[in-house]
């Protein structure tokens, strides 16, 4: 039996129809039993339904794997009768079968209605009346235009909405309604405060800067027309096409300093630069390819400066770094993925700093480089190591005296916490003129200077063709 309208019918209402079921009487059936029956097997059977034996239509209610449980019988015009020990019992189709379907079809149909039906209570009749019905259906005015939208007030006021016109906005209110679009439908321009703000969608609703203004890389705004023209910076990866001019429009309200980088980070020197006002520039490159442009006004920054005085680790932005006193290692950070990174260093103190590596990385092929008073160093990541780019030593000297005897050959040790094997040596000598003689009464040949780098020291080969007077002399000498 069909649950519609009242509720959504099921399987077990509409039913499932299966072919070849069947199964076997296990025990004598009487009239009036209605508790189970015993059969052979209730595999493949609903859970619950309608079951034929003999010319009797029973109901079961429930089922487990032997049994039909719960009976009703003599259903659907038929007679109650006693059946015996074999008989079987099957899935038959029964009137059943086709008029609960056919009661569903009826019931659905009498709910919607046909065309122009007169019934109010109809799905045909709420969606296309004009007469007035109660507040809770549909609306008043039938829908006759695609789009049209069912709105509704006070008690028995209902109706569609017109499509709107082009150009015009649906908008809230007592009675939705459309409008023309307005600039303060669409912008940020004239909402009310906390409307739009940086804590509720994540931006200003209006940028403070006027229109003789530019946005500095700082984040304040200033005016391109002061007489110091603050540090601008303008930065934007572009697909360029060789030979093509690209104009690049940045507002600075000057012209700005161009450079070019590719994809690799490497400074490319474009073809033509030309600045077609104080806002727009156009750059053009003779190859095809995807350039970074960094575009800046004003002066840069000042570089960063930073002075010590005991063990450091160099940080990634310090420039220059400046050992005032003391003897103590600096530790430079790893020299990959920072690919031209420099870094000035200097010991204007009267110890000996020690700048060492990270990770096994090495300093022109050495762990550690050693500077002493006044010397100065500039190196350079080559994405792997550090390389020297500059090194500045000052000039230092030691005295040797050879005492009463003359030599012609002589190796001198000079330490030097700052030599290492890969250290080149450069010298000369000066005579030490003692006292009472005159530097050109003595008599002595050139001399030939050889020095040997070793870890902390080196050797000094001296040799003459007369051999070495024996007096004081002075090695001066520098090594990078």
């Amino acid at each position: 039996m069909t649950n519609f309208p009242t509720t959504l019918d099921n399987d077990a209402s509409l039913h499932v129809a299966k072919n070849n079921l069947y199964t076997t009487l296990l025990t004598q059936l009487l009239i009036g039993e209605t508790i189970s029956m015993t059969v052979g097997s209730t595999s493949g059977w609903d859970s619950s339904g309608y079951l034929s034996i003999d010319n009797e239509i029973i109901y079961y209610a429930s089922v487990d794997g032997a049994h039909f449980i719960t009976l009703t019988r003599a259903r659907d015009g038929t007679s109650a009768a006693q059946h015996e020990v074999g008989t079987i019992v099957e899935l038959r189709p029964i009137a059943m079968h086709h008029n609960d379907p056919k009661d569903a079809i009826v019931a659905l149909e009498t709910k919607v209605g046909v065309n122009s039906s007169a019934v109010v209570t109809t799905l045909d009749y709420l969606l296309k009346s004009s007469s007035s019905v109660d507040p809770g259906h549909l609306h008043k005015a039938p829908l006759t235009a695609q789009g049209d939208i069912i709105v509704g007030g006070t008690s028995g006021v209902w109706g569609k909405l017109a499509v709107g016109g082009a150009n015009t906005l649906l908008h809230g209110g007592t009675t939705p309604a459309y409008s023309a679009v307005v600039e303060d439908d669409i912008t940020l321009s004239a909402v009310s405060t906390n409307d739009a703000s940086v804590t509720k969608h994540g931006f200003l609703s209006q940028l403070p800067g006027g229109t003789t203004v530019f946005l500095r890389g700082d984040g304040a705004f200033a005016s391109p027309a002061s007489v110091t023209v603050p540090y601008a910076y303008f930065q934007e990866g572009f697909a360029y096409t060789a030979g093509a001019a690209h104009n690049i429009v940045h507002s600075f309200g000057t012209y700005p300093v161009v450079q070019a980088f590719d994809s690799s980070g490497y400074m490319v020197i474009p073809q033509v630069v030309q600045n077609i006002n104080v806002n727009t520039v156009a750059v053009t490159f003779a190859t095809s390819e995807t350039f970074t442009l960094v575009l800046t006004v004003g002066s840069p920054p000042f570089g960063n400066y930073t002075s010590i005085t005991g063990t450091y680790a160099i940080q990634t932005l310090d420039e220059t770094v400046d050992a005032l006193s003391g003897t103590f290692t600096a530790t430079l950070p790893t020299a990959v993925g920072v690919k031209g990174k420099v870094y000035n260093l200097k010991n204007s103190g009267t110890g000996a700093v020690t700048i060492a590596c990270t990770g096994g990385q090495t300093i022109d092929g050495d762990a550690t480089q050693v500077l002493l008073s006044k010397d100065e160093m500039t190196i350079q990541s080559n994405d792997t190591n550090w390389i020297v780019v500059n090194y500045f030593r000052k000039f230092r000297q030691t005295e040797i005296d050879f005492g009463a005897t003359p030599v012609e050959v002589a190796d001198i040790i000079i330490t030097d916490a700052g030599i290492n094997t890969g250290s080149r040596i450069t010298g000369q000598i000066a005579y030490v003129a003692p006292t009472g003689k005159e530097i050109d009464e003595l008599e002595f040949d050139a001399f030939d200077l050889r020095f040997a780098p070793g870890a902390g020291q080196c050797t000094l080969h001296i040799t003459s063709l007369e051999g070495l007077v024996a007096d004081k002399f002075v090695i001066y000498y520098s090594y990078n």
